[in-house]
C-alpha cells in the first residue's frame, strides 16, 4: 500500500456530544438526570506541555511521520502520514 496523509482529531473526555450519545440520551441520562451538562476539563499549560513531549517521544520511538500537531484546549489534531493500516496501529 501507499502512504497518505490523514488528518486525525482527538477530543477530550466530554467534550464533544456524537449523534449517538443524542440517540441515546448519554448526558440526559448521567448521574440519574442530576448531569446533563458536559464536564471538560481542558488542558492546562503543564498538560499541553506534557502532551506534546510525549507525542514526542512517541513519534521518534516509533519512527512516525507526524507532519504536523495542534493542541487546543478540548482537542488535539495530528496530520499524519503512513498506509491506512497503520493508522488504527498507531492511535
Amino acid at each position: 500500500m501507499s502512504e497518505k496523509i490523514y488528518h486525525i482529531t482527538t477530543p477530550i473526555h466530554d467534550s464533544r456530544t456524537s449523534s449517538r450519545m443524542i440517540k441515546f440520551n448519554v448526558r440526559k441520562l448521567r448521574e440519574m438526570g442530576t448531569n446533563p451538562y458536559p464536564n471538560i476539563i481542558y488542558f492546562t499549560q503543564e498538560e499541553e506541555l506534557l502532551v506534546t513531549q510525549t507525542i514526542s517521544k512517541i513519534v521518534k520511538d516509533d519512527n512516525l511521520k507526524l507532519l504536523a500537531y495542534n493542541i487546543c484546549s478540548d482537542h488535539i489534531h495530528l496530520l499524519l502520514s503512513c498506509d491506512i493500516d497503520h493508522v488504527s496501529k498507531i492511535m
